[in-house]
């Protein structure tokens, strides 16, 4: 169903219709008028705003955006968000959220992950997504935009960032800038910010970190 909503401005200015379709947001620029053989719809313009296309939480989860909104539970799941947007759980918290290119991830209690950018093209799959972990534990299992190379996914962690591709991986991190990565499948590069080699890990491996600086292994899960 397709549910369109206008903002009126002066005779002056442009007029701008708004879109949402399943759960995307599309932009029509002053001219447009209802979707129709000759006229199709504006592409999702995915590079300000993005919509959780499910959360599942237990206990304490709610997002911060950036331009000020705290949205609690569900309601993150409904509200278009902004870029930038921070997403906790509280210290009995835990949430399983997907996003609208079909990556999941799960933070477990008191965990904080800020979403940098996402960007996403449903009808090509391209797209980029940049975050940072800040504490807590964090498990990704990657969909469309991580499938076409490792540079279009990129998590950041205390001591360096980390180039995904088709992958299911772990991350902890502690505010004493110690922690781990985990992977499962899928390939996982890490680039430390100190220094120009990066550190390849298999499905399988892990590495540990600690001080922000020192990484040991890779090395077999524990």
């Amino acid at each position: 169903m397709l549910v369109a909503f206008a903002l009126i401005v002066s005779a002056a200015q442009p007029t701008t219709t708004y879109a949402q379709v399943g759960n995307s947001i599309v932009r029509c620029l002053s001219g447009c008028n209802s979707p129709g053989p000759n006229n199709p719809p504006a592409p999702p313009d995915l590079t300000r705003s993005f919509v959780l296309d499910q959360v599942a939480a237990q206990g304490e989860f709610y997002v911060l955006t950036s331009d000020g909104r705290k949205l609690v539970g569900q309601n993150a799941a409904q509200v278009p968000i902004n870029n930038g947007a921070h997403l906790i759980t509280g210290p009995s918290g835990r949430v399983r959220v997907t996003l609208p290119d079909g990556s999941i991830f799960t933070m477990g209690p008191g965990t904080e992950f800020v979403l940098d950018t996402f960007v996403y093209d449903p009808a090509t799959s391209a797209g980029s997504v940049l975050a940072d972990i800040t504490k807590g534990v964090f498990r990704l299992v990657t969909g469309k935009v991580a499938r076409n190379g490792p540079d279009n996914m990129r998590i950041k962690v205390p001591v360096g960032g980390t180039g995904i591709r088709g992958t299911d991986v772990e991350f902890s991190v502690s505010p004493d800038g110690s922690g781990y990565i985990k992977l499962f499948s899928g390939s996982v590069e890490l680039t430390p910010y100190d220094s120009p080699r990066s550190i390849i890990l298999a499905p399988g491996q892990m590495i540990t970190y600690e001080n922000f600086t020192r990484i040991h292994g890779p090395m077999p899960i524990r």
